[in-house]
């Protein structure tokens, strides 16, 4: 075999930066190394650490493991801003995006440091396209050596399997008070614990209904003032590599997808029962629904979409820089104040102090003013630090 074939062969190099572990990281981590060798770092195992001191570890665990390509898990506020990513250079860079129903005003930011943002909503990554972003569309629960078809009878005309929260409590009272032969589960019960045994689940079933309405936190940033969201939902493929039917509650995520009527919608709670039934009494239609359903889904399996992601990260080209200083102030001033507080969480004065002192000096050399303001924050947070120290103590004996 020629050598430059072989080494042209050699999967690339690609890293996840987590925040701290979460139930979707071993679905990334599973995705991507069917194209790639796949490392990962999460933040919450290094916060002993100053954020310069984990910049510089990364730096070098990029170096030595010969990462061509890093992932950072965006959404939710951290550590991980602009200048954290921008920090790295000479390497491909993008952005994950799970939240951004919620984070839409930080990710947009945060992601022009990113050559790419993977977002797990394809209406989302509509927008981000408008704007003129690289986004590649995502699932991240994808997995189809988990999710699959399997040969067991059908034991219950509906599943639902997730949270029971004030929106959804209603729908399921009303599938059982019509008689419908429904299964409910969620991640604490036994049943359903393994991934395996919720595919058995939803193999034993002849639906699942999805619920996509979620009610965002309100944050000062946020530009969208609705009181509710509709988000496309991990279950919904799951469902489909499991060659069971869905109905779902409407989301406009789902025309992008399925044009083909795969998932029967609804909108409230009667028409939600008229689907179920005409589907329970006419089984043809059902198992052509199912089967079509499955048709659709397949294409956005792990192990099939990972080669068009590939393909997509590697057309793109490195993206130059934005200087920081033209961002919103809030911006700054909401991931500044994260810093403080995870660090103060961490109980550590020693780390505490000196992140503050390198904050400080950050801060300082950009805008004094904005210095006086942080110091004042910083004390304060010092001082609260400093009084719970003889409680500690306290504990001890």
């Amino acid at each position: 075999m020629n050598n430059t074939n072989a080494m042209d062969n050699k999967p690339e190099n690609l890293m996840f930066i987590f925040k701290e572990p979460r139930y979707y990281d071993e679905f990334l981590i599973r995705k991507f190394s069917y194209k790639y060798n796949v490392f990962y770092i999460n933040l919450n195992n290094h916060f002993k650490k100053t954020t310069k001191e984990i910049l510089h570890f990364i730096k070098e665990e990029i170096i030595n493991k010969k990462i061509q390509t890093v992932i950072f898990e965006g959404d939710h506020l951290s550590i991980i801003d602009y200048e954290f990513i921008n920090f790295f250079n000479n390497i491909k860079k993008g952005l994950l995006i799970l939240d951004d129903f919620m984070y839409h005003e930080v990710n947009s930011i945060s992601g022009l440091a990113c050559d790419f943002l993977l977002t797990a909503c394809p209406l989302s990554s509509s927008i981000y396209k408008q704007k003129g972003f690289e986004s590649i569309f995502t699932p991240v629960e994808a997995d189809g050596k988990i999710f699959k078809k399997l040969d067991v009878k059908k034991e219950f005309d509906v599943l639902f399997f997730g949270s029971v929260n004030s929106n959804r409590i209603g729908y399921l009272e009303m599938l059982k008070k019509n008689n419908i032969n429904i299964k409910t589960v969620d991640a604490s019960s036994e049943e359903s614990k393994k991934y395996i045994d919720l595919a058995k689940l939803i193999n034993k079933s002849k639906m699942v209904i999805n619920f996509s309405k979620a009610y965002p936190l309100k944050k000062f940033f946020s530009k969208s003032r609705k009181k509710t969201t509709y988000q496309i939902k991990g279950r919904i493929f799951i469902t489909g590599f499991c060659g069971t039917a869905c109905v779902s509650e409407y989301t406009p995520a789902l025309d992008l997808i399925f044009k083909n009527k795969e998932i029967p919608i609804f909108r409230n709670e009667n028409e939600c029962l008229k689907i179920i039934q005409e589907l329970l009494i006419n089984k043809d239609k059902l198992n052509d629904l199912s089967e079509r359903f499955y048709n659709s889904c397949k294409k956005f399996e792990d192990s099939f979409i990972i080669n068009n992601i590939k393909k997509s990260i590697d057309k793109i080209e490195f993206k130059k820089p934005i200087e920081s200083k033209k961002f919103p102030l809030w911006y700054k001033f909401i991931f500044f104040k994260q810093k403080q507080w995870i660090y103060f969480r961490k109980d550590n004065l020693r780390t505490y102090c000196k992140e503050s002192t390198e904050t400080l000096i950050t801060i300082f050399k950009r805008n004094p003013v904005y210095s006086i303001f942080a110091t004042l924050y910083i004390v304060t947070y010092l001082l609260i630090f400093l009084m719970k120290i003889p409680f500690k103590n306290k504990d001890k004996f």
